[in-house]
């Protein structure tokens, strides 16, 4: 009798200690994985051709949107004719939008501006995503800086970011 009351036991203890890690892994992925965005850190991250360096969301002071500065290095061998930039925060398509210098080269910064139809509060945490739209000929040296890129090699560079606004 005694055999299987420790049999008994054994089972209840070790499927209890498996479901009670099982049950703490879930709620821990279930924590992390609702985070709030004051969590996070803010910063931005590009894909393929820039290398974003620094972002700022603040209200501007001419209209009621607000807009969205990011500071983008050109990684891309060649040269990259911006001809438009696009921001989205929370849902809200940037209205208008450009980078300077909208001719570069590698290694060049770019900074890019938007107005978002958004108003931004100080503190408040905003997520989004970019998109700068180019026209990209080959490296230097095939190519000279004063040299006009064909208009048939569109391509579009994207990125997301996390901001605090300011």
């Amino acid at each position: 009798m005694s055999f299987m009351a420790q049999s008994a036991v054994e089972f209840v203890s070790v499927y209890g200690f498996v479901l009670l890690i099982i049950g703490s892994v879930l709620a821990v992925l279930l924590i992390f994985s609702n985070l709030p965005l004051t969590i996070y850190p803010p910063g931005c991250h590009s894909y393929g051709g820039f290398k974003c360096s620094d972002i700022l969301y603040a209200p501007n002071s001419t209209t009621s949107n607000s807009s969205v500065f990011i500071f983008l290095s050109n990684a891309q061998p060649g040269i990259v004719n911006i001809s438009s930039f696009v921001a989205t925060i929370d849902n809200k398509r940037s209205v208008s939008g450009s980078c300077a210098p909208s001719r570069s080269t590698q290694g060049n910064t770019i900074r890019c501006i938007a107005d978002v139809p958004l108003s931004a509060k100080v503190g408040s945490i905003y997520a989004g995503y970019y998109t700068i739209y180019a026209n990209y000929c080959a490296p230097l040296p095939y190519l000279q800086d004063s040299t006009v890129c064909q208009s048939n090699n569109n391509v579009s560079f994207t990125g997301q970011f996390i901001v605090q606004g300011s």
